[in-house]
């Protein structure tokens, strides 16, 4: 469940799931703009708000109507907006990544060099070094599904894997803290069907994925399943899970 807050209006949020809604008090009454599942949300520099889906969506009024943008021929489940080069907008379909440049008119696909099997589920810049992406893969492991976090440090010319795989897992949600370069998270959920008794995970790198901390027990509750994570206009930490709510955390 993707959730974003507005860049020039705090009192603004976004939230994505089976219908798109929209909260003008800050999440304590929501309306729905958009009657169709969306599982991407992403905001660019100059405010506008992408959603994936069929059709894929954007709204350059704080989200209070959406119309479609472009022609993408996937279903988007994750949407990310290069927060260095305007116009740039990456949408990480079931089996690949596209981007496009000028306004939705051409998508060009993102070449992971990933081994087959493998199907996107999050994509996401980095907004304190350019060219800078992190992407989850998901394929089918030794127990089931498996996930993997890939970074490109050359605006996705190159990839490499930067987390064993995570068994039994996985990981719908990813993102870059503005703080410092190479301040990664990344939230998973349990393959339910292979190992129910497995919960979800974060977890957390600060120098771009070359080494990884287990923040779970963070959370509250701890045995959670991650469905989406958003960095807010102070800099806290939001974390929404499919049983728990939503947590928060403050600025380190």
């Amino acid at each position: 469940m993707p959730i974003v807050a507005d860049r020039e209006d705090d009192d603004i949020l976004i939230c994505a799931g089976d219908t798109i809604r929209r909260s003008i008090d800050r999440g304590e009454s929501w309306t729905t703009v958009v009657e169709a599942r969306s599982f991407g949300l992403a905001q660019a520099p100059d405010a506008a708000i992408y959603a994936g889906g069929v059709p894929f969506l954007r709204s350059v009024d704080h989200g209070a109507t959406f119309e479609p943008y472009g022609d993408l021929s996937c279903e988007a489940w994750q949407v990310a907006a290069d927060p260095h080069q305007a116009g740039r907008v990456s949408a990480a379909c079931p089996d690949d990544g596209f981007y496009t440049t000028d306004d939705g008119t051409t998508w060009r696909r993102i070449d992971l060099d990933a081994p087959a099997g493998h199907a996107y589920s999050a994509l996401v810049f980095d907004p304190m070094a350019p060219g800078h992406l992190a992407a989850t893969l998901n394929q089918e492991g030794e127990l089931g599904l498996a996930a993997q976090v890939m970074i490109s440090t050359d605006a996705g010319e190159s990839w490499l894997v930067v987390t064993p795989e995570l068994e039994c897992a996985f990981a719908p949600a990813i993102l870059y803290l503005s703080d410092a370069a190479g301040h990664l998270v990344v939230g998973t959920q349990s393959a339910d069907h292979y190992c129910p008794s497995i919960a979800g995970q974060l977890l957390e790198s600060t120098d771009n994925g070359a080494t990884w901390y287990d923040v779970t027990a963070n959370l509250w509750p701890p045995q959670v399943h991650v469905g989406g994570l958003f960095e807010g206009p102070d800099g806290d930490l939001f974390v929404s899970t499919w049983d728990g709510g939503v947590c928060r955390r403050d600025p380190r």
